[in-house]
């Protein structure tokens, strides 16, 4: 027993090494596009039924780092300021799909081509449920009104449920715009709202990742049970109502690749499971009509499944491994920067889990749990 969580904490650390400094780097990014791209100030790109509107809101979705609770109220404010229905959803699934700091992971620890490919794949779906949304309200001329678009306390509830903090949802820049209060407001948000939000994320996706490597034999997907639509299908059942966000992800399609799942169906579970999730679907529905739902998970269920195709095909056509090129940008850094990255992560983690009081939490539950397992022992 006390070997198998050794194996856990080794593989755990080994994943960290290679991700942190990607982590940080992206982190500060995302804190930089909070800053100098507030969100009171990105509905002007939204506006009209058309082409133009919808990739813009996918192309602004797809650094930003929101995941699928906090880009909601985004997007209410987006469709507040008069944004279409099509743009709005374009930009509720770019967002959560993929980030700055995804892409930073991504690099980390999947090879260039899923990389490259995994922001392009959320665009792609993003602007096509975009179009299909504008063609559904193409007779609507009706304006949207403030009572149509302001949450209920059901939906503020929901929206706690989700782990999506008031600060991160509400944040707003002040009025001071020196660059030497916007690097400051980059590195509060950065790492204060957003790594709270998304630090027990990351720790159970870099836990599950470790558990995969320890428990699935080597080729454990190899053959058919890896391929072909099978395995797609069962990681978009896994993705949807699952909520993942776009970092915490990456590790666990990382570890299933190299167990020998399928390139496109890791994707899909990339695609999927950030942009949907129970929560953020009871607050859209809201929003949007049962028609305009159907669409949104209809379009992520068979786009993102099409990519994932798509992107099997790629690997065959070009005979590409994708487990020998699979963590290569970790190679770039040099092993002393790697374990500073990672100590200076873990106590970033660490501190986002006293502050929101999700260590306090675990622990009184790992007692409980302690406690009653030894008086069954004992009995």
């Amino acid at each position: 027993m006390l070997d198998f969580i050794l194996e856990i904490l080794r593989q755990s650390w080994n994943i960290l090494l290679d991700s942190a400094v990607y982590l940080l780097f992206g982190f500060f990014v995302a804190g930089l596009i909070h800053a100098y791209f507030p969100r009171d100030k990105i509905a002007r790109f939204f506006g009209g039924r058309n082409l133009r509107s919808v990739v813009n809101a996918g192309l602004l979705g797809v650094p930003l780092p929101l995941c699928s609770c906090s880009v909601v109220p985004t997007a209410i404010s987006l469709r507040k300021s008069g944004a279409s229905r099509g743009s709005t959803m374009a930009f509720l699934i770019s967002t959560p799909e993929t980030g700055i700091d995804s892409i930073g992971i991504s690099f980390a620890l999947l090879d260039p081509l899923m990389t490259i490919f995994r922001p392009i794949a959320a665009l792609i779906t993003a602007v096509t449920a975009g179009l299909g949304a504008n063609f559904l309200d193409r007779n609507n001329t009706a304006k949207v009104s403030s009572d149509e678009i302001l949450p209920t306390a059901d939906e503020e509830r929901a929206k706690d449920h989700c782990g999506c903090s008031d600060d991160d949802c509400t944040a707003s820049l002040t009025q001071n715009n020196s660059h030497s209060h916007r690097i400051r407001q980059a590195i509060k948000f950065s790492f204060g709202e957003l790594l709270d939000d998304l630090a027990v994320w990351f720790i159970i996706g870099l836990g599950l990742a470790a558990l995969i490597a320890v428990l699935i034999p080597e080729d454990f997907f190899a053959g058919s049970l890896g391929r072909g639509i099978w395995p797609m299908l069962v990681m978009l059942a896994l993705g949807i109502p699952l909520y993942t966000c776009a970092s915490a992800s990456t590790p666990i399609a990382a570890a299933l690749i190299l167990k020998g799942l399928s390139p496109g169906a890791a994707l899909v579970f990339l695609l999927a499971g950030p942009a949907t999730n129970i929560g953020s679907l009871v607050m859209l529905s809201r929003y949007f009509e049962r028609r305009f739902m159907a669409l949104y998970l209809a379009t992520i269920a068979v786009v993102s499944l099409a990519l994932g195709a798509l992107l099997n095909l790629i690997y065959s056509a070009f005979h590409l491994d994708v487990r020998a090129a699979l963590g290569s940008g970790s190679e770039f850094i040099p092993f002393w920067l790697e374990i500073g990255a990672a100590l200076v992560l873990s106590l970033f983690l660490m501190r986002s889990l006293i502050k929101t009081r999700t260590f306090p939490r675990l622990w009184r539950l790992l007692n409980a749990k302690t406690a009653a397992w030894f008086s069954a022992m004992f009995r």
